[in-house]
């Protein structure tokens, strides 16, 4: 074979080499910059802050559902489990008082409850209406002792509004913490009554 022969051939494949460490290359920056945006996207769904609510034990018959004529024992204020109604609330922003019977099955549901004292100011109310979802019920409550409950099956954190506002990272670490928590993890929206 003669050496203009050998020499295409050589350049040939150092072409052949380069054209494939380019393509590993860029799949490695690819699979990297991956990692890294999964990396934060997990990082923004982990609650940042310390955990306020306490555990509230389960009631008796927590899964129970009653007729709408029950009476309903109430174990917290409000309720985080115990016998209630068979149909739930549906998400959102609801402008109305709703049984709690309603809601303690959107919290078996893995919902989350935030009621607030229908004292707190109008901008209050409006400031929480950035943390609806699908799973999020926002309700007056006059039996509230506190201007805020948060609430998810079992789990229960309350608080006043301070001068400073809304502790909005402390109801979204809550909201990432106990969001699905319920015994029935329904992923669809919440629609009811």
């Amino acid at each position: 074979m003669s050496n203009k022969k050998q020499e295409k051939i050589k350049e040939a494949q150092k072409k052949k080499l380069k054209k494939i460490i380019g393509w590993v290359s860029v799949l490695i920056l690819l699979f990297g910059g991956f990692s890294i945006l999964m990396y934060v996207a997990i990082q923004q769904n982990e609650p940042q802050g310390q955990d306020f609510s306490e555990e509230i034990a389960l009631g008796e018959n927590a899964n129970q559902h009653v007729a709408l004529t029950e009476e309903l024992e109430i174990t917290a204020l409000p309720p985080t489990s115990g016998p209630h109604f068979g149909q739930v609330a549906t998400a959102g922003m609801r402008n109305e008082e709703i049984p709690d019977g309603h809601l303690i099955h959107n919290l078996e549901h893995g919902d989350i409850w935030i009621s607030y004292n229908p004292a707190v100011s109008e901008t209050i109310v409006d400031e929480l209406r950035q943390f609806l979802d699908g799973k999020v019920v926002i309700t007056p409550r006059s039996m509230n002792e506190q201007d805020i409950v948060l609430a998810a099956w079992g789990r229960l954190d309350s608080f006043n509004i301070e001068e400073s506002g809304l502790p909005e990272e402390r109801i979204r670490d809550f909201i990432k913490r106990y969001k699905y928590s319920g015994p029935e993890r329904i992923t669809s929206p919440s629609r009811g009554i």
